[in-house]
C-alpha cells in the first residue's frame, strides 16, 4: 500500500499592523479607529497589480480609547463584517491589559485576536482563565 503525504499546513493568517498614534518611522501605518477606513479596506487590505486582486487577512490594531465609543465599536464590527480578521495588540504599561477589555473588544466589537501580556492582575479580573478560552468570539478561527 502507498501512503499519501499529510496535507501542508494552511498558511498563517496575514496581518497589517497599524499603530494608534502617529507614525515616527517610515515603515509605521496609523490608522485612527474613529476616521474613515476606506483607506485601509481600500489600499492597504488590498491591492491590485497586473490584473491581478490580493488580499490581507485582516489587521492587527493598536489598542485604542475609542474602540469604546459607538464609532470605534461600528468600525471594528465592519471590519469583521467585511471579512477581515481583526487583531488587538497593547502596549505594556500605556494600554488596559485586563480581562474586562479582552471581553469587551470579544463580545461587544467582534475581535477575533486579543494580544495580551498576561499580568497577574488579569487572571484575578476574570474568573478563571478558563473562561477566555471558552469565549465563543474568541476562539472562532477564521
Amino acid at each position: 500500500t502507498s501512503l499519501n503525504p499529510p496535507p501542508p499546513p494552511p498558511m498563517p493568517k496575514l496581518l497589517l499592523l497599524t499603530v494608534a498614534d502617529q507614525p515616527k518611522r517610515s515603515y509605521e501605518l496609523w490608522l485612527n479607529i474613529t476616521d474613515d477606513l476606506t483607506p485601509l479596506t481600500d489600499q492597504w487590505l488590498v491591492s491590485s497589480t497586473g490584473g491581478v486582486t490580493r488580499s490581507l487577512d485582516g489587521v492587527y490594531l493598536r489598542y485604542q480609547k475609542d474602540m469604546h465609543s459607538p464609532a470605534g465599536i461600528s468600525a471594528l464590527k465592519k471590519l469583521r463584517e467585511q471579512g477581515y480578521v481583526v487583531g488587538v495588540w497593547c502596549l505594556a504599561s500605556e494600554d488596559p491589559d485586563d480581562y474586562k477589555t479582552l471581553d469587551f473588544l470579544g463580545n461587544e466589537c467582534g475581535v477575533n485576536y486579543y494580544n495580551t501580556d498576561l499580568p497577574r492582575s488579569f487572571a484575578k479580573s476574570s474568573s478563571s482563565l478558563k473562561s477566555i478560552r471558552s469565549s465563543s468570539s474568541l476562539t472562532n478561527e477564521e
